[in-house]
């Protein structure tokens, strides 16, 4: 005896999605998610980074103490102009006191410390001259003065004057050679030819 076919589903079986296509769904899903971290990720860092290195505002450096330094004319000093200044108020001291040797040497010493200077505007004054020298010291050193030197007394007229020749008898005999005096106000001279007689 044989059995009748069953009767059929009152409703057809689902199809599954074939392996292709299901694979490229969720290739395209998982890249996108890929996508969207990595564009996360980088917004993050980006804001990071930005919050380390601010750049400082317009505002808090032009009032702040770098600009009134940038703002003043006049250098600082370093130690060889101060050094320059007091070598040009000694050499100015000198000179006022009449001691022209010691003015110059204190002048060199001054020109030497210019030259070794950091400072350009102080470099070019160790090859002027004292006036320029002194000028710029005035206003950047005030606190350098000269001293006070006692003048040089001047020499006198006796010191330099000759001692008044003796007074000799021309024609006689006289030694040493070369020795000389006079007579009536005139000059003689102990020398030859043979035996020295006072001549003219």
């Amino acid at each position: 005896m044989t059995m009748p076919p069953p009767y059929p589903s009152p409703y057809p079986p689902q199809k599954r999605p074939r392996n292709g296509v299901a694979t490229a769904v969720g290739c395209v899903s998982v890249g996108l998610a890929t996508a969207l971290l990595l564009v996360s990720c980088s917004v993050l860092l980006d804001a990071g980074s930005r919050g380390d290195d601010r750049e400082p505002t317009a505002g808090p450096v032009t009032r702040g103490p770098a600009a009134s330094r940038t703002a003043t004319a006049v250098p600082r000093p370093d130690a060889a102009a101060r050094r320059m200044c007091r070598y040009a108020a000694r050499s100015v001291a000198y000179r006022a006191a009449g001691n022209t040797a010691e003015a110059t040497r204190m002048l060199t010493g001054a020109r030497t410390a210019a030259r070794a200077s950091r400072l350009p505007a102080v470099k070019a004054l160790g090859a002027g001259d004292l006036a320029p020298m002194w000028t710029w010291c005035r206003t950047n050193v005030p606190d350098v003065e000269p001293p006070r030197l006692p003048k040089k007394p001047r020499p006198t007229g006796t010191a330099t004057t000759r001692p008044p020749a003796a007074e000799v008898r021309p024609g006689a005999f006289c030694s040493p050679a070369g020795a000389t005096g006079a007579h009536r106000g005139r000059r003689y001279v102990c020398k030859g030819p043979g035996q020295p007689r006072w001549r003219r």
